[in-house]
């Protein structure tokens, strides 16, 4: 995996950007060698953005352009719920120790 840490800031382009996001999600994670998930990209991003655009408001880069880096999508989890049987007995279980 690429480190920016290697790059100057001028370097950090949205293409790089882009392919940093793209290792991080197929391997990002040093143990494993597995990807990150979308929501610890999505904070690594958000890292990156705000110091760029610091660096920028501060006048250490030229033009911020680290928005244009298209996030992961988050995968909301599956959520599962008791059966209507399940809520009753619960319902019933609470409402005799009442």
């Amino acid at each position: 995996m690429g480190a920016l840490g290697n790059c100057e800031m001028a370097e950090l382009t949205p293409l790089v950007l882009q392919r940093f996001t793209t290792e991080l999600l197929h391997g990002g994670n040093i143990k494993t060698g597995k990807g990150l998930s979308a929501n610890s990209v999505n904070g690594i991003i958000t890292v990156i953005q705000n110091s760029l655009k610091e660096a920028y408001a501060i006048g250490h880069i030229a033009e911020y352009t680290a928005d244009k880096i298209k996030r992961p999508k988050v995968r909301e989890k599956q959520v599962t719920c008791f059966t209507p049987t399940e809520q009753k007995l619960i319902e019933q279980t609470v409402l005799r120790k009442i």
